[in-house]
C-alpha cells in the first residue's frame, strides 16, 4: 500500500489534518496517511503549549530523535511512501532528521513559497547592529538564529537526490539544483478555497452581503510564534489593544449596518466553543471556529479585516475588499508593521487605523483594484494554469512513482 507521511515540527491538529486535505488525498488516491508530530523534537515545550485547537488524535507524537528513527527505518522499508517534510533546520536535532530522509532514498516533498507579501529588509551591518541595540542580552534569540544558519549551511554540503519542491508560481531559488524536480502547486488556503467550491456544500451566492469577517491573528492576548525563536515582544497594553479594537468593531458594525464575525487563528480555533472565542476581550462577538470556516463564508461577506495573515488570499481569489488595520498607539514587532504596509501597496489598499476612524479611507477600499488582486493572486496564490486543489497534485505525483 502507497504510504504518505506528514513530518511536522508544530503539534498536529484537527485543523491540519483537514487544512492538508489529508481526507480526500487517502480516499482519492487509496494510500495510509502517517502523521508524525516531531514537536517534542524540534520545538520548545513553550511553544507547544500555546496551541488549543484540538490536536489531531490520528498523529502519533515522538519524544525523542531515536524513538522516531526506529518508527521510521520501518516506514522506508516500503518503497511506496512519500514524505511531506514541514521541518526546517532550527537545531541539531531537525538536522538529523534531514540527514535521514536524505539517506532514506524514498521521495521527499518539500513545500517553500512566499505565500503573502512581506517585508525583506537589507541585511547590512546597519540592519545587525539595530537588532542587537533591539534584542540586547537575549542570547537564547541569538542562538537560535546562530543555529539555523549554520545547519542550512551545513545541510547544503550534502548532496540531495530525492528531494522535490512544491512550490507557487514565482522567482525559483538560487539553489533549485538541490531538487529533484520543481512541483508546481498552490498556496494551501487558495487549494482549500478551490476544494470547498468543488467537494462541500454549495453555497449560494446572495445579493445581499450579510456580514463583516475578521481574520484574527491570536496576538496580543497570545503571544503566538515568539516562543519559538526565544524573541522578546514589545510591552503593550493588553486591555487597552482590545478596548480599541471594539471600539473600531462598534463603528463599523454601526457604519455598514452588519455584523462582524471573527474567524480565530489556526491555532486557537476550538469548534466546541461554536461561537464563542478564547480571547475574552472579544466580549460577546460572534466567532466561527469551524475549519472551514473562511471558504465557507467568504462568498457573502461584504468585505475581510485583518491585522495580519496569510489567510487574506481567500479574500484575494474571492475578489473581496480588505481593509488591513493597525494602531499606531500599539508597540509593534520591526516586521508586523513593515509587513502589513507592503501588503497594503501591493493591494492598493488604504493601511486603516483602529485609533482614527476614517470612513473615507474605509469606504474607498471597498473598491477593489482587480489588476492588483490579479497579480497579488498569480505571485502568491496559484501556479500557472493549475487550478488542482493540493491534494490532487500530490496524488498525481503519487501515481507516476
Amino acid at each position: 500500500m502507497k504510504l504518505f507521511v506528514i513530518l511536522t515540527p508544530y503539534t498536529f491538529t484537527e485543523f491540519d489534518y483537514y487544512k492538508y486535505e489529508l481526507s480526500f488525498l487517502k480516499k482519492e488516491y487509496n494510500c495510509k496517511i502517517i502523521v508524525h508530530d516531531l514537536s517534542n523534537i524540534v520545538s520548545n515545550r513553550n511553544l507547544n503549549s500555546v496551541w488549543r485547537t484540538p490536536r489531531c488524535k490520528k498523529a502519533k507524537i515522538f519524544y525523542s530523535f531515536f524513538s522516531w528513527l526506529k518508527e521510521f527505518n520501518k516506514i522506508k522499508k516500503n518503497s511506496n511512501s512519500v514524505v511531506y517534510n514541514l521541518i526546517d533546520l532550527h537545531n541539531f536535532s531537525s538536522f538529523l532528521i534531514k540527514l535521514t530522509l536524505i539517506s532514506s532514498k524514498l521521495k521527499i516533498l518539500i513545500f517553500s513559497a512566499d505565500e503573502v507579501p512581506y517585508w525583506k529588509p537589507k541585511k547590512n551591518i546597519i540592519f545587525f547592529l539595530k537588532k542587537i541595540l533591539n534584542h540586547k542580552l537575549n542570547y537564547k534569540l541569538y542562538l537560535f538564529n546562530l543555529n539555523h544558519v549554520f545547519f542550512k549551511k551545513l545541510f547544503n554540503l550534502f548532496k540531495i537526490k530525492n528531494f522535490y519542491l512544491l512550490t507557487i508560481n514565482r522567482e525559483i531559488f538560487s539553489n533549485e539544483k538541490k531538487y529533484k524536480k520543481i512541483i508546481k502547486c498552490n498556496s494551501q488556503d487558495y487549494s482549500n478555497l478551490i476544494l470547498y467550491k468543488k467537494k462541500f456544500l454549495k453555497v449560494k451566492k446572495s445579493k445581499e452581503r450579510n456580514y463583516i469577517i475578521y481574520i484574527d491573528n491570536g496576538g496580543p492576548y497570545f503571544s503566538g510564534d515568539a516562543l519559538l525563536n526565544y524573541a522578546k515582544l514589545p510591552e503593550n497594553n493588553t486591555e487597552l489593544f482590545y478596548n480599541k479594537l471594539n471600539n473600531f468593531f462598534d463603528r463599523i458594525e454601526l457604519f455598514f449596518n452588519k455584523k462582524i464575525i471573527i474567524i480565530p487563528h489556526r491555532k486557537y480555533k476550538v469548534p466546541k466553543l461554536k461561537n464563542k472565542n478564547l480571547i475574552t476581550y472579544f466580549q460577546n462577538r460572534i466567532s466561527n471556529n469551524s475549519y472551514d470556516a473562511l471558504p465557507k463564508l467568504i462568498i457573502n461577506s461584504l468585505f475581510v479585516m485583518s491585522r495580519g495573515s496569510t489567510a487574506i488570499g481567500y479574500a484575494v481569489a474571492s475578489y473581496k475588499p480588505i481593509q488591513l488595520i493597525y494602531s499606531s498607539t500599539y508597540n509593534y514587532v520591526e516586521n508586523e508593521l513593515k509587513d502589513l504596509r507592503v501588503q497594503a501597496r501591493v493591494l492598493g489598499t488604504n493601511l486603516i487605523d483602529i485609533d482614527y476612524f476614517d470612513q473615507n479611507k474605509i469606504v474607498d477600499n471597498l473598491v477593489i483594484k482587480k489588476n492588483k488582486y490579479n497579480i497579488y493572486k498569480k505571485k502568491y496564490l496559484v501556479s500557472k494554469n493549475n487550478y488542482k486543489p493540493n491534494y490532487k497534485i500530490i496524488g498525481d505525483f503519487f501515481e507516476n512513482l
